[in-house]
Formats: C-alpha cells, sequence, structure tokens
C-alpha cells in the first residue's frame, strides 16, 4: 500500500522495530497496539518516543479500544486509528 510512495520496511517484535530504528532513523512508524511477541505497540512507541521527539507515530487497531488507550496514543504525540487504514490518512498521518 505505502511502497509507491515511501521507503517500508517490517519488523516482527518490538525488539526488531527498535534495532532497526536505532540502526536507520526512521522518520515515521506505523504500528498495531497489539504488536508482538513481546513488546505491545504502545511499548515499542513509547520507548521510540522518548528516542525521537519528531518521529511521527501511526497506531492503529482492529479492536476498537476505549478513551484511555487512546489517550496514550495522543500523550505520546501520535495518531490512533482504527483498521481498515485508508493510503490516504496513511499519507496525511505521515506527512
Amino acid at each position: 500500500m505505502l511502497a509507491p510512495f515511501y521507503s517500508v520496511d517490517v519488523a516482527n517484535t518490538g525488539v526488531e522495530v527498535l534495532r532497526m530504528c536505532n540502526e536507520k532513523g526512521y522518520d515515521g512508524l506505523i504500528i498495531d497496539v497489539e504488536f508482538g511477541p513481546g513488546m505491545s505497540g504502545l511499548e515499542v512507541a513509547s520507548v521510540l518516543r522518548g528516542q525521537n521527539k519528531t518521529l511521527r507515530i501511526l497506531v492503529f487497531s482492529a479492536t476498537d479500544y476505549s478513551s484511555a488507550v487512546r489517550q496514550q496514543v495522543v500523550d505520546l504525540g501520535g495518531i490512533f486509528c482504527e483498521k481498515p487504514l485508508s493510503l490516504e490518512f496513511v499519507r496525511s498521518a505521515l506527512e
């Protein structure tokens, strides 16, 4: 979906995301709340926000999460959205 517009890498664990971000220095992160195994998407986003205050963070989920979870994303300076994601929404969130 994003590959024609952005350089996209994929990770399977939170530890892998953190390693990749430390090695490559990304501009944006798109992650599922229930990303795993090991670390949740919110945990990964929180660690990365502590390392990079300008990182664009988009957290998504197919589950309708409580306002508390949504607020955690906002407090991280991120954007929460429910699946399905539209290309237009993702592009505007990453701009």
